[in-house]
């Protein structure tokens, strides 16, 4: 599994974790809604669909099959990028951490 990029909200430790990924800094939207700032992405560096996890969400601790209102609003991007019903891969937190040291980049 290989993420080309990474977008996570303030409560991520994504300034550390970026300084491991290739860009080597943070990129920062502040003050958008994730799913405004899925879109903008996507516009501009769609996903690479060849394999079923191409979409990753960080699970809720204790709660691995619930989904946040957040993360479905950013699912509902990516469907309308993709045309089509699209599933997220849930990965546990620090299963998570270890993926996105291996992102291009951490928006």
């Amino acid at each position: 599994m290989v993420i080309r990029w990474l977008l996570t909200d303030t409560n991520f430790p994504a300034e550390g974790l970026a300084r491991k990924s290739s860009f080597g800094r943070l990129l920062r939207i502040d003050n958008v809604p994730a799913a405004a700032a899925a879109q903008a992405v996507l516009s501009l560096m769609p996903f690479v669909t060849f394999f079923d996890d191409f979409a990753m969400r960080m699970q809720v601790v204790g709660a691995p099959h619930e989904f946040p209102p957040v993360q479905k609003e950013v699912r509902e991007q990516i469907n309308l990028a993709e045309a089509a019903e699209r599933p997220m891969v849930g990965l546990e937190r620090f299963a998570f951490y270890e993926q996105a040291k291996q992102a291009y980049a951490i928006i």
